[in-house]
């Protein structure tokens, strides 16, 4: 089954990614980079996008194949984020998936999908949200535009996918009668990986970053989980930074073991999602961010240390560190 084509190295990556959100004061020093400051996202209010939220019970058919699953939705990152956490079928042949639902404007939406038949990056889907669903649209190299649509259907809701004209798959969801608080894991997707491993769980972050002499300290606290069959690790962060308020953010990180490489994706509450990908050992990670921010691409490198994890970043003007402690 192909309906549509994490983990972190370590906790701080995803609080550097997501803190280093520059305020006034900043922002008048930022270079213009890609056009200068990147606009926030905006919450998402959507009667139709919100009306998701909540666990599914699923009915998946392809051809002559039918399945059950289970979907949970949940709002992330303050507010700005859906997110999808769905397994179809169950033991070794289930088939996971995992996305990650933004908006702009009110009604143009993104969905960024990530699944455990189609590799490690997502296909990112975009489209125009109306009163009862959505249709959204993908380019696949090779095999021309996918379209997916979710629609409502009674008290229920149907979610169709297309290569073209054929219709590949649909998926039928039905509230379901008991709240699912998590769709599984399976063991052949287990993702074994020694760093990956050390992260899992709850930390503690206290970190400070330095621009033009002036040093701003922030506090963060990170809790990574398993994802996506266990394929990956799932984050969610909340930050305060005195005098500049506080961020959520949720992300996930996907490891290729043999390529000894790690990519991460993240989604706060009060700027553009972020990527980074870089290299990784059973002690550390090193990455840059694949997109330049507004003070040029950030670098990073965290290691493990007896205590739990340090790192530094640095982009362009602006340099930080961080010391990750587990919660006990």
């Amino acid at each position: 089954m192909r309906p549509t084509s994490l983990t972190l190295a370590a906790a701080g990556v995803l609080t550097a990614l997501l803190s280093l959100r520059p305020g006034a004061a900043l922002a008048e020093d930022a270079p213009a980079h890609g056009g200068g400051m990147p606009t926030p996202p905006s919450k998402i209010e959507h009667p139709f996008a919100r009306s998701m939220v909540g666990s599914w019970d699923l009915a998946f058919k392809a051809g002559e194949m039918t399945r059950t699953g289970v979907a949970v939705w949940r709002t992330a990152s303050d507010g700005a984020t859906l997110v999808e956490e769905l397994r179809v079928g169950s033991g070794d042949d289930a088939f996971y998936g995992f996305g990650v639902l933004t908006t702009a404007d009110g009604k143009a939406v993104t969905t960024t999908w990530f699944d455990t038949d189609s590799g490690i990056d997502p296909q990112v889907y975009r489209g125009t949200l109306t009163d009862d669903g959505w249709t959204s649209s993908v380019e696949m190299p090779g095999r021309g535009t996918w379209t997916m649509s979710m629609t409502k259907k009674g008290e229920g809701r149907t979610l169709s996918m297309k290569a073209g004209e054929q219709t590949l798959f649909e998926i039928a969801y039905t509230k379901a009668a008991k709240p699912v608080e998590d769709v599984g894991t399976s063991e052949k997707l287990r993702l074994k990986h020694p760093l990956a491993e050390a992260m899992l769980g709850t930390w503690d972050v206290a970190g400070s970053f330095e621009m033009g002499g002036n040093a701003m300290p922030y506090t963060s606290t990170v809790s990574w989980r398993r994802g996506l069959g266990g394929s990956c690790l799932v984050a969610e962060q909340a930050m305060e930074m005195p005098g500049m308020g506080s961020d959520h953010g949720i992300a996930i990180a996907r490891f290729d073991v043999e390529k000894k490489t790690m990519k991460f994706w993240g989604w706060p509450g009060s700027r553009p999602a972020n990527r980074m990908e870089g290299t990784v050992t059973d002690t550390a990670f090193e990455g840059t961010s694949v997109e330049p921010g507004p003070f040029g691409p950030m670098k990073m490198r965290i290691e493990k240390t007896d205590e739990g994890f340090a790192s530094t970043f640095s982009a362009g003007p602006v340099k930080g560190t961080e010391k990750l402690t587990r919660r006990k």
